[in-house]
């Protein structure tokens, strides 16, 4: 936070995956004597589902534009779905039709570059991605293209994300909920009690826009220590978790290597010398990259 250039505020924007079924069938409540207690849905429909790359942020000016990515296989996302999809679809809302339904480092790539494309409108921001360890966010290929991008990257230790990721303490249990209550709205309707892939597609689309788009995620940040005062703002959940004395006041400096590979998983490199973004004034990037025992710099 202390880096952000002068006269820039810091945007702190958390990435996360969720995966979202084609199906909900399942609820709880009472069975009716008499009335239709069954609806006919295949086992691929119940079983299979899509990744949602979502994004929050602590602005809700910023939040509309957030690109949300829904990533579906070609079994479920066929040609044809893709062209009737696309019809309804709103403008901050991509879909990717891949062979798998998981995320990439492919993906990813597309992810921060549609990213950038939509904070270009946002010149006054210093833009902080906030991610958690997986390995698709922690290649250094990725960390050098965010810094190209200017994209700066921070990410969350690994197995604390239910206390310090503000997607999964905040919002991924509510966006379950309003999934799962249009789902059975929608199946209350249909015939058979069948929801078309297109009713279904519109219903992520609400979620991506109405439910993320309605709330203001900035108590998010506060509440899991990214912003405002921690010894004041901060849950009383990482405050049970954590002994912090100084909740984490900083003088500026950068930690060494060693300091920072305890965010990372067990047996995961934690990529310090891509995580070194453009100095102030440079017109061009310092490169740093490990060749075996020696480091070399490239312009």
């Amino acid at each position: 936070m202390a880096r952000v250039p002068l006269g820039k505020l810091p945007l702190l924007i958390n990435l996360d995956e969720t995966s979202v079924a084609y199906s909900f069938q399942r609820g709880r409540g009472n069975v009716v004597a008499g009335a239709a207690a069954e609806t006919k849905v295949s086992r691929s429909e119940t079983r299979g589902a899509v990744t949602h790359v979502a994004m929050i942020c602590n602005d809700s000016a910023v939040q509309p534009k957030l690109p949300q990515f829904i990533i579906g296989n070609h079994h479920k996302f066929t040609l044809a779905f893709m062209q009737a999809a696309s019809v309804t679809k709103p403008p901050n809302v991509v879909l990717l039709r891949e062979k798998s339904a998981w995320n990439s480092l492919a993906i990813m790539r597309k992810v921060l570059q549609s990213l950038a494309d939509a904070l270009q409108q946002f010149s006054t921001y210093q833009a902080i991605l906030v991610l958690d360890t997986a390995s698709c966010h922690t290649s250094p290929k990725l960390v050098r293209l965010a810094a190209s991008l200017n994209i700066w990257i921070s990410f969350i230790p690994a197995k604390l994300t239910c206390m310090l990721q503000p997607l999964d303490t905040h919002c991924f249990a509510g966006y379950k909920d309003c999934v799962q209550k249009l789902f059975r709205q929608e199946r209350s309707k249909a015939f058979e009690g069948r929801v078309s892939s297109i009713s279904w597609i519109n219903i992520l689309y609400h979620v991506c826009t109405k439910f993320m788009c309605s709330k203001k995620w900035l108590h998010a940040f506060e509440r899991t220590g990214l912003l405002g005062d921690r010894v004041a703002l901060l849950s009383s959940t990482v405050r049970k978790a954590c002994v912090l004395e100084d909740y984490g006041k900083s003088d500026g400096s950068l930690p060494c290597k060693e300091d920072m590979q305890v965010i990372m998983p067990r047996g995961r490199e934690f990529p310090y010398v891509d995580m070194w973004w453009k100095p102030s004034g440079r017109r061009h990037r310092l490169v740093l990259v490990w060749g075996g025992a020696r480091l070399r710099s490239r312009l």
